[in-house]
């Protein structure tokens, strides 16, 4: 496992899966090093499917979901895809009041995520 700033990220063959080391992902600084350490992974590092985890995330901001969409986004352009998982109920409404579960695939655990790459 390697060790950023804001994101911990596990490397499971092409794949990759994603937690936060923080709790609530609310303040701008936090969500800029998030935005590029995504950026990072995908374009530097070359990385197409991500699982992203929130296993332990109680918060988001808009802009941090903002930031979701964009990693979806640039995912997408580059023939790649995330997943998420690890919702807890708050961050599952949010998801489902901004309809991003309309865009994303979402699973109840980073095993059935992985497997859905066909990783495991």
């Amino acid at each position: 496992m390697s060790a950023h700033a804001r994101l911990l990220i596990e490397e499971h063959g092409p794949a990759a899966v994603v937690t936060f080391s923080d709790l609530r992902i609310l303040d701008t600084p936090a969500i800029r090093e998030i935005r590029e350490e995504f950026r990072t992974l995908v374009e530097d590092l070359g990385v197409r499917q991500i699982v992203v985890d929130f296993d332990g995330v109680e918060a988001l901001s808009s802009s941090a979901v903002g930031v979701l969409v964009e990693l979806r986004e640039r995912l997408r352009t580059r023939g790649g895809e995330v997943k998420l998982t690890g919702l807890s109920r708050d961050i599952a409404h949010l998801v489902a009041l901004t309809r991003l579960d309309v865009l994303f695939d979402i699973h109840p655990n980073r095993q059935q995520a992985l497997a859905a790459f066909g990783q495991t």
